[in-house]
């Protein structure tokens, strides 16, 4: 005999177990790291901070420092930390090229963007770093960081 309410329950069932099996339980614990990076004694804006695992199985983490020259790392969601383990870790901070508001254009034909984009055949000149290339290899920025059971802090000083 076929009953309304065991079918829903069925259905309930197989819906419960299919949401579970979609959590994020099965990501390994993150744990919160935090730092300032500072380069010559002044914190450093907008630098890009990436812990690179020394182990095979690792995740790497990464974060931007904030005006304050401070930051949080991000491994799948946003100031989540990073995995426990031992981390090798670089730096970079491209120079950003701003453009004059009055030198924009607006309302592009299709004819005006093809000569813009398509016809310039000079590629434009790559970002200039601002901080020393060793900084920018995890290979050799000499910079090694433990992330341990718990909440670690890890202040980079370039100089």
């Amino acid at each position: 005999m076929n009953c309304p309410g065991k079918l829903a329950a069925s259905i309930l069932v197989t819906v419960g177990i299919v949401l579970a099996g979609c959590s994020n339980s099965s990501k390994p614990p993150t744990y919160p790291v935090t730092g300032t990076v500072t380069w010559r004694g002044k914190p450093l804006a907008g630098a890009v901070i990436t812990f690179v695992p020394t182990a095979a199985d690792g995740e790497a983490a990464s974060a931007i420092s904030d005006s304050e020259g401070k930051y949080a790392l991000t491994t799948w969601e946003a100031g989540d930390g990073a995995r426990p383990g031992q981390y090798r870790v670089k730096l970079s901070k491209q120079d950003r090229a701003t453009v004059d508001p009055s030198k924009m254009v607006k309302n592009l034909t299709i004819e005006e963007e093809q000569k813009i984009y398509v016809e310039n055949k000079k590629p434009p000149p790559p970002a200039k770093s601002l901080i020393p290339s060793k900084y920018q290899d995890d290979q050799t920025s000499g910079l090694v960081h433990t992330v341990e059971n718990k909440p670690t802090t890890f202040d980079i000083k370039m100089e």
